[in-house]
């Protein structure tokens, strides 16, 4: 079986209870199944993208980047969302770069199941 599994992060460092549990369980289906794990990555993270290939026969990231907590920026950017209907949690991650990627992802590939797991990071 071929899945795509969307994420909004990667699942390293291990740190968090939902990482270890997406974790095991990608363990687990990658001994069978080709995954396709497509998520965003922050500059620097090469390591940890290398490391999801342990659970990923293939990892597909878009850059993005976060600024500091507590930060002008941080307000800033959060200040945009203020009209927005969604959660500022939950739009923040609206992306056209993602949606382009994943629109040429299932035009050129036949998945048999996609499995997208909403998170926020806090």
């Amino acid at each position: 079986m071929r899945i795509l599994w969307l994420k909004s992060d990667l699942l390293l460092p291990l740190d968090k209870g939902g990482r270890l549990r997406t974790w095991h369980l990608m363990r687990h289906l990658a001994k069978r199944h080709h995954i396709s794990y497509m998520s965003f990555a922050e500059n620097g993270q090469e390591r940890e993208i290398d490391g999801m290939r342990e659970v990923a026969a293939e990892v597909v990231t878009v850059p993005r980047s976060d600024p500091a907590k507590r930060s002008l920026l941080f307000y800033m950017d959060a200040a945009r969302y203020l009209a927005d209907p969604l959660p500022y949690a939950i739009a923040k991650y609206r992306s056209a770069a993602y949606r382009s990627k994943l629109t040429t992802l299932l035009r050129e590939r036949d998945f048999d199941l996609v499995v997208c797991i909403s998170s926020c990071r806090q």
